[in-house]
């Protein structure tokens, strides 16, 4: 984990405020996982899977969220995820969808009582694949 800086100046005076961020993530197909860790590097942080993280590890730090849509919400395993953390405060969330976003961002920001700063969403290739014929090739290979 790296420790994100920003400077600041008020009233001629320069303080420095060390914020310690972490981008957490979860991610069944690999599509969130990749978007969280293309974030971290940009931004010089790193990505860590909600999956066998220790809720403690985030009382009192900022938490970004990068998590795909299911059925119009978040995945039960970020629900629970979210209902053990106390984090300080709200970074980013980015939601990787399908077909919709639907009230991923108002039922997050309900378990934890905080908002989000800032709400990004990047739309995948549709992995619910009950919802389409996949016994013609050429449309699965479109």
């Amino acid at each position: 984990m790296d420790w994100g800086f920003m400077l600041f100046a008020s009233s001629g005076l320069s303080v420095l405020v060390v914020t310690l961020v972490m981008i957490c993530y979860f991610s069944a197909t690999g599509n969130s996982k990749r978007v969280a860790e293309r974030i971290a590097e940009a931004i010089g942080e790193t990505a860590v899977s909600i999956e066998g993280l220790d809720p403690s590890e985030l009382k009192g730090k900022k938490l970004s969220l990068v998590s795909p849509v299911y059925f119009w919400t978040a995945p039960i395993i970020v629900q629970e995820f979210l209902r053990k953390i106390e984090p300080s405060e709200l970074g980013f969330l980015v939601v990787t969808y399908g077909t919709t976003t639907g009230h991923f961002k108002h039922d997050a920001e309900g378990i934890l009582g905080l908002r989000f700063s800032a709400c990004y969403d990047i739309q995948m290739p549709d992995t619910w694949t009950t919802e389409y014929d996949l016994s013609d090739s050429a449309f699965v290979e479109e």
